[in-house]
């Protein structure tokens, strides 16, 4: 299970920050349904400084796997939820390799599950949780710090039916207690549809997390750091949860696809850079 009591960024764990990290904005080359979409190419950093700034109003970043990105071309919802989105970051180590390919420099895999983590050690915003049910929100208001738990709004939205954006009930819940940051656990695509409906009522910054909850609370494990820097992290959950074999295999041959497309595309790749100084309020 995560400690929450001391700090997740440890010196030389994540590489600095660089002065000015461009976010890659899609064209064609992985297929019309997933243009436009953009991707954030800096270092977790970066990235927590962005996370945290206030918004103006309701954002959403999506934190893009190799799973989310082959759906996103059969479920025009979730790509348009995608393109909403201010950015999306690079959750997949598969899908890092490609990105690092189109981007022609190194792309660094960042986990929901890291950022949820390092969020909630750093303990510098309100923020809410919203996904899971009464029993795992139990076991992750157990794990934070007494000082920490009056920051942390835990929300069990029940049954939610893909498409829905948050009840009349959640929207006031979070509008009231007025987090900066809230982490999404309903599983793709189910989070990122509800997540776009969600920053219209609340202004706050949504990042769909999936499984961070469980990782949190022990229930499932993380794969081992080489097994992680490897790309075969998702073996390791497959082996703890086979009912996700479905889905692993449903999205295996699709991504060879793209990864092909990417080596076809990758000479003459060209994006749009939207290069942004450190801290400002991207997508805002």
């Amino acid at each position: 299970m995560t400690d929450w009591t001391s700090p997740i960024i440890e010196s030389g764990r994540w590489p600095a920050a660089r002065r000015h990290d461009p976010v890659l904005e899609t064209d064609e080359s992985l297929g019309n349904a997933r243009a436009g979409m953009r991707f954030f190419l800096g270092e977790m950093p970066e990235l927590i400084d962005r996370i945290g700034a206030a918004p103006v109003r309701g954002r959403m970043i999506a934190v893009c796997n190799v799973h989310m990105l082959v759906s996103a071309g059969r479920d025009p919802a979730l790509a348009d939820a995608m393109r909403g989105a201010a950015f999306s970051i690079c959750d997949g180590q598969p899908f890092a390799w490609l990105l690092s390919l189109l981007s022609g420099s190194r792309v660094s895999r960042i986990t929901g599950s890291d950022v949820f983590e390092t969020v909630l050690s750093q303990g510098r915003a309100r923020i809410a949780l919203v996904g899971g049910d009464e029993a795992t929100l139990a076991r992750l208001a157990e794990r934070l710090p007494a000082e920490r738990r009056r920051d942390v709004l835990m929300l069990a939205p029940g049954k939610v039916v893909e498409g829905d954006g948050p009840s009349p009930e959640i929207v006031r819940a979070l509008n009231d207690f007025a987090p900066r940051i809230v982490f999404v656990g309903l599983g793709c695509p189910k989070q990122e549809k509800w997540m776009a409906k969600a920053i219209a009522e609340v202004p706050a910054t949504f990042l769909g997390v999936g499984a961070a909850f469980d990782y949190g609370t022990g229930e499932v494990r993380r794969a081992p750091k080489a097994m992680q820097v490897a790309g075969g992290e998702w073996i390791y959950r497959l082996i703890q949860q086979p009912r996700l074999a479905r889905r692993y295999f449903g999205t295996l041959l699709p991504f060879l696809g793209l990864l092909a497309r990417g080596l076809r595309a990758a000479p003459v790749w060209t994006f749009r850079a939207a290069v942004h100084r450190h801290g400002e309020d991207l997508g805002v």
